[in-house]
């Protein structure tokens, strides 16, 4: 699998930010009202998943957009979609 952080934007819980760095994975969080395109940018720039309820990143490549907040689920979307990458 390729390494890369993962982006999970200000809307989620801090639950899953917290879990997804328990379970090993390079975490960003933003919390300070940054803009959708300067995370979309972040994103690209590191080639990050970007974990986010807001549809206004369903134009970047990486989002997983999420309904609720349950970090095993989370977690599991993104190594499906880290998977399927091999």
């Amino acid at each position: 699998m390729t390494h890369r952080p993962v982006i999970v934007d200000e809307c989620c819980s801090p639950d899953v930010a917290k879990y997804l760095e328990e379970m090993g994975q390079e975490v960003i969080v933003v919390n300070n009202g940054m803009s959708d395109n300067t995370i979309k940018r972040m994103g690209r720039k590191t080639n990050a998943y970007i974990i986010t309820k807001d549809k206004g990143f369903l134009d970047y490549q990486k989002a997983i957009i999420i309904r609720k907040d349950s970090p095993e689920a989370v977690y599991e979307r993104l190594m499906e979609c880290l998977k399927s990458e091999r």
